[in-house]
C-alpha cells in the first residue's frame, strides 16, 4: 500500500466533512472507513477495532486479512503515537503495520514518535 497515496486520500475524505463536524472520533471514524473500503477495494477482509487474544488489554483499530487469512496490514490511530497502540501492533510484525496520527498539535505527534519502532510506518494526517 502506497503510504502518500494513503495520506492523500485519507486528508481528501477528511476535509470533505464539514469543519463544524469534525471532532476528533468524527475524524478517527472516517480514517477508519477510508482503511476499511480501500482494504475492501484490495481484495482483503477488513477486521476493525481487533483484540489479538494474547493482548487483550487493547484493540489494534483496523486488520486486513488475505484469503489465506494472514494479515496483511494492520492499523492504529489516534489523535498521537501512543505507547499501548504500538504495543499491540507488535503482534501483527508480519504484516505492514501502520500508525496514523491526526492531532493538529504537531508538535505533540512529533514528540509522541518516541515510541514508534521500526517496521511501523508513520502517516500524519493534516486536516
Amino acid at each position: 500500500m502506497d503510504k502518500e497515496y494513503l495520506k492523500k486520500v485519507i486528508e481528501k475524505e477528511v476535509r470533505r466533512i464539514p469543519r463544524e463536524f469534525r471532532a476528533d472520533r468524527v475524524v478517527k471514524g472516517i480514517i477508519q472507513c477510508v482503511l476499511y473500503q480501500i482494504c475492501t477495494s484490495e481484495g482483503l477482509q477488513p477486521v476493525p477495532n481487533y483484540s489479538h487474544p494474547k493482548f487483550r488489554d487493547t484493540s489494534v483499530d483496523l486488520i486486513a486479512v488475505g484469503k489465506d487469512l494472514s494479515v496483511v496490514y494492520s492499523f492504529a490511530i489516534d489523535q498521537t503515537v501512543t505507547l499501548q497502540a504500538v504495543k499491540g501492533l507488535k503482534f501483527f510484525e508480519d504484516s505492514q503495520r501502520y500508525f496514523i496520527t491526526f492531532s493538529r498539535l504537531k508538535k505533540k505527534v512529533e514528540e509522541s514518535k518516541f515510541f514508534l519502532e521500526p517496521g511501523i510506518e508513520h502517516l500524519d494526517i493534516t486536516w
